[in-house]
């Protein structure tokens, strides 16, 4: 997690891992903490764009 770049480094049930761009409007990365859940809905990418950026996210309230 990144709050000065507002990047967060995400891991996927399989273990593969992707930097996520969040909008500071959507989510208070300071809110989170390593190994919580979250959901995300990414925003469709620009053509050529390899950025992966969330649209929405939550945090998952077990």
């Amino acid at each position: 997690m990144d709050a000065k770049t507002d990047t967060l480094q995400l891991r996927d049930e399989s273990g593969r891992t992707a930097v996520v761009h969040i909008n500071d409007r959507v989510l208070d990365l300071e809110s989170l903490k390593p190994g919580d859940e979250v959901e995300v809905d990414f925003l469709v990418p620009e053509a050529g764009s390899t950025r992966l950026e969330a649209g929405n996210i939550w945090k998952v309230q077990r």
